[in-house]
């Protein structure tokens, strides 16, 4: 378990930028991405919704593998 704790905590810190802040959750992040975006002029939101949803189903993916991949060692062990 100690290697998808070592593929996680790499994800996270290849992930985080300490120059911006954070929300208490995802949901409040997204609200709060949401309110910014909706902020824009029209003819600009949907190319800030489509980055902002690539980086959420990115994050989605890599999150999916790891759990994908401790399975796969689970099932090793197991037999």
């Amino acid at each position: 378990m100690s290697d998808l704790r070592d593929q996680v905590e790499n994800l996270i810190t290849g992930m985080e930028v300490p120059l911006f802040g954070v929300r208490d959750n995802l949901s409040d992040a997204i609200h709060f991405a949401y309110s910014v975006i909706e902020s824009l002029s029209p003819e600009d939101r949907a190319g800030a919704y489509t980055v902002m949803h690539i980086v959420l189903n990115s994050v989605a993916l890599e999150l999916r593998r790891l759990v994908d991949t401790d399975k796969l060692s689970e099932e090793d062990v197991d037999g």
